[in-house]
């Protein structure tokens, strides 16, 4: 039996939750897992995708990526 992800995609940064998991496009690959506060004093404000065995331990900023959607 297959089982499907109900995907809705986010367009605003302001519609981000640090609980929920998320599939995050970049660079053409897709990458379920969460968003975290990434702010770092002047430099960046704002959420940052992480996902298990992530290659970027601060996350890639959610302006940088290619699409963003939230599983129900």
């Amino acid at each position: 039996m297959n089982k499907t992800l109900t995907l809705t995609p986010i367009a605003n940064v302001a519609e981000i939750n640090t609980t929920t998991e998320y599939v995050a496009v970049y660079n053409g690959n897709r990458y379920f897992g969460k968003f975290i506060n990434a702010s770092v004093a002047t430099f960046h404000k704002g959420m940052s995708f992480v996902w298990n065995g992530s290659i970027f331990p601060q996350g890639i900023p959610f302006e940088c990526l290619d699409a963003v959607f939230v599983t129900d």
